[in-house]
């Protein structure tokens, strides 16, 4: 979407945003214990976003938006709980009444107040369009409330919910303004039911883009119409905004601490001829902490923040937000420092990878100051891959240049012939220098010459332990053997008077359908020869156990043979071994014909 301007010559936007992201020089308007709810956040990104594609937050002291100051009440009914359904239906859904319900409780916080206009209205004045004489039948008054504890303003057409909130601890400051419903332009309301915030604008397509947005809309507020200015100004320290008709209380305030900001549209009537009251700004503690510093690196967990401040700096008072920009702010993280300034924003508390923003806040007047920014990349997943030839059936894959926040590789090796009907993980082992490597056996992969497909992936702590790719190559494997096997033969246990034959790495390019081991003695030939029946292991290798009793536990060479009985039915020796079994006492030496003493048989 192309950035918006919404200046028509020295009429402000008539976008008024329920939240507002400020930039560090004007700060988020949140309170200390807002700080967990990182949807109310995401909200004023969202509303940044309706004006531009781009990264942006808005500025709140320009005239080119400005914003609804009850968003603020809305964010304090996660203190509160406040039953709704006590509050009046407005007149327009349901929305003013959530909102105003939610904040109701919260009187009596605070003794500081915003600025209590007593501007008397009037409802006759001259249109330059046409006589607003004539339209006082159809001008409706905006009323405007109070509320000391939470220091927002409440503006709303409802005389019922006008009354029914002065009950609960809103003060009435009477009509804010008069406004047409049939002339002027449409301001629209939408409302987010799970970040509870409202939002107001002119901009039919911002009003149906946020529809499909979560937002939901509640049809026409009122009506931008009249000669009669609203002024909007700005209290930096407060974090506020407020609307008047009166131009006396527009200037007063501007000696006590609020930035004018023009006017933001029009209403019907005429301004206040009565001197207003002396303006009661609420004393505003002066802030003291400060950053001279901050430094984030990459560690193996996360991105360590170090903030450098000046001695006997309180950290606790202090919050950093993080967030990567792919997707707006949908994983940001509110983080706070131990007392040395550092903090660790762990990947798996965030989704996405390459830039990652950090803003450091101060909450020591309750409200958040920025204090400074910075950046930092994450890279994408990506790593080197390379192959090597260990020996006739072997290839190690070496992968190296990994993210610090891989944690485990994985290599998929299979040959191109048949697809992948031969596809096998092989784990890697992590090396000293960080890499990692996985030996690949061409024998799991039936003895398969040609070329092979390698492909790495690996554990990522972004997005709490997610698989992702990070490297693929090619290599070949030249002539192999038509079938393979390694046989290994274990001593003679004594206990039970058995040894053990071990194959491994068996493979035939015909597929291997089963394994045979045949044992005999060296006496006399074959004349004691024993077909063993096998048993697999679960990494793939087979063994089989020979009983001495089997071959009159005979003293000298023991011959094993291994054997592979194909697919197509072909009987193929795989490999050979001797063992000499020679016991080391006496007593158990005897012929291949003679038993030893019963009692110490197994």
């Amino acid at each position: 979407m192309k950035k918006k301007h919404f200046m028509r010559k020295k009429i402000l936007s008539t976008v008024i945003a329920a939240t507002l992201l400020q930039p560090m020089s004007t700060v988020l308007a949140i309170s200390d214990s807002d700080t967990s709810d990182t949807g109310a956040y995401q909200a004023n990104r969202e509303q940044a976003d309706t004006a531009s594609n781009t990264t942006i937050e808005p500025n709140v002291n320009s005239t080119s938006s400005f914003s609804d100051d009850t968003s603020n009440t809305s964010d304090a009914n996660t203190q509160v709980g406040q039953d709704t359904s006590e509050v009046p239906t407005s007149s327009i859904g349901d929305t003013t009444t959530s909102h105003s319900s939610d904040v109701n409780s919260q009187v009596g916080e605070s003794s500081s107040e915003l600025p209590i206009s007593s501007a008397e209205v009037t409802t006759t004045n001259e249109s330059s369009e046409k006589s607003e004489e004539s339209l006082t039948e159809s001008s409706f008054p905006l009323y405007r409330l109070y509320n000391p504890g939470l220091k927002v303003h409440l503006y709303t057409k409802d005389r019922n919910e006008y009354n029914t909130l002065s009950q609960r601890g809103w003060k009435q400051e009477n009509i804010a303004w008069n406004f047409s419903q049939t002339n002027g332009e449409l301001v629209y309301r939408l409302y987010h039911p799970g970040l509870k915030v409202h939002l107001y604008t002119k901009d039919r397509n911002e009003y149906n883009v946020l529809a499909s947005r979560g937002w939901k809309q509640e049809g026409e507020a009122f009506r931008s119409f009249g000669s009669l200015p609203i002024y909007r100004l700005y209290h930096t320290g407060l974090q506020r905004h407020l609307y008047t008709k009166d131009s006396r209380e527009y200037s007063i305030l501007a000696s006590r601490g609020w930035k004018q900001e023009g006017i933001a549209f029009y209403g019907i009537g005429s301004a206040s001829t009565n001197p207003p009251e002396e303006p009661n700004t609420p004393p505003i503690t002066t802030p003291t902490i400060t950053i001279d510093k901050l430094v984030a690196s990459l560690t193996t967990q996360g991105i360590q923040i170090q903030l450098t401040a000046p001695d006997n700096t309180d950290f606790s008072k202090v919050k950093i937000a993080v967030w990567s920009e792919a997707n707006g702010q949908d994983d940001i993280q509110w983080y706070t420092p131990g007392p040395d300034g550092k903090v660790l924003a762990a990947y798996s508390k965030h989704k996405d990878y390459e830039k990652y923003q950090i803003h450091v806040y101060s909450f020591e007047t309750g409200s958040a100051r920025g204090l400074t920014t910075s950046t930092i990349e994450v890279p994408k997943p990506s790593a080197s891959i390379s192959v090597k030839k260990v020996d006739a059936l072997r290839y190690n894959v070496h992968v190296s240049s990994l993210p610090t926040y891989i944690t485990e590789v994985n290599v998929p090796v299979w040959s191109q012939r048949n697809g992948q009907d031969d596809i096998k993980w092989w784990p890697a082992k992590k090396q000293a220098d960080g890499s990692y490597v996985a030996t690949v056996s061409v024998a799991d992969h039936n003895l398969e010459s040609g070329s092979y497909s390698a492909h790495v992936y690996g554990n990522s702590l972004v997005g709490n332990n997610k698989q992702v790719a990070l490297a693929a190559t090619n290599f070949t494997v030249n002539e192999t053997p038509s079938s393979t096997g390694e046989l290994s033969i274990s001593a003679v246990n004594h206990s039970d008077y058995t040894f053990t034959a071990h194959l491994k790495n068996v493979a035939a390019k015909d597929g291997v359908k089963s394994i045979k081991i045949a044992v005999w003695t060296d006496e006399k030939g074959q004349d004691d020869i024993e077909w063993l029946t096998t048993f697999r292991n679960p990494d793939g290798s087979y063994s089989a156990i020979t009983r001495l009793s089997s071959h009159s536990y005979a003293n000298g060479l023991y011959h094993v043979h291994a054997y592979i009985e194909t697919n197509k039915g072909q009987t193929i020796g795989i490999a050979s071994k001797k063992n000499n079994c020679r016991y080391q006492s006496s007593s158990f030496c005897h012929s291949r014909r003679t038993k030893p003493n019963p009692g110490k048989l197994p």
